[in-house]
C-alpha cells in the first residue's frame, strides 16, 4: 500500500533549498574535520551547545536557523554566502520564461516542470 504526498511548489522549493544548505554545511564540517582535525565536539564546545545539537541540525532532525548555519560555518572555517537570483519558470513544452514566480505556478504539477535559478547558497572556505 502506497501513499501520495502533494507538495505545493513553494514547499518543494523550500525543501530543496534547505536540503542544499544542509548538504553544503555537512561538507564544510567534513572538510574541517579532515583538514584541521576539528571534531563536532570541538565545534559544539566553542558554540556553547551539546554535540548532539550539531548532529541533529546536520542530519535534518532539528531545524537550521541562520544563526546556527553561521556558527557551524564559522567553526568549520567557512563563510556562508546567500545570493538571491531571479527565478525563471518555464512551462514544459514552452520556450517562454517568466521571472514572475506566481505566473504559471498553479500549472506546475506532475505534467509540468520548473527550471529555476532561484536562491544559490554557497559555503565558501575562508
Amino acid at each position: 500500500m502506497g501513499f501520495k504526498i502533494n507538495l505545493t511548489p513553494h514547499s518543494r522549493a523550500a525543501g530543496r533549498f534547505i536540503g542544499q544548505v544542509r548538504r553544503d554545511l555537512v561538507k564544510a564540517v567534513e572538510e574541517a574535520t579532515s583538514k584541521y582535525g576539528k571534531t563536532r565536539s570541538d565545534m559544539a564546545r566553542n558554540i556553547g551547545c551539546d554535540k548532539a545539537v550539531i548532529t541533529r541540525k546536520l542530519s535534518g532532525k532539528a531545524d537550521l536557523t541562520l544563526r546556527s548555519i553561521a556558527e557551524i560555518a564559522y567553526e568549520s572555517n567557512t563563510r556562508p554566502k546567500i545570493v538571491f537570483e531571479k527565478a525563471h519558470i518555464v512551462k514544459e513544452g514552452s520556450n517562454q520564461a517568466s521571472t514572475n514566480p506566481n505566473e504559471h505556478m498553479h500549472e506546475l504539477d506532475a505534467h509540468h516542470s520548473a527550471q529555476t535559478q532561484s536562491t544559490t547558497v554557497m559555503v565558501q572556505v575562508a
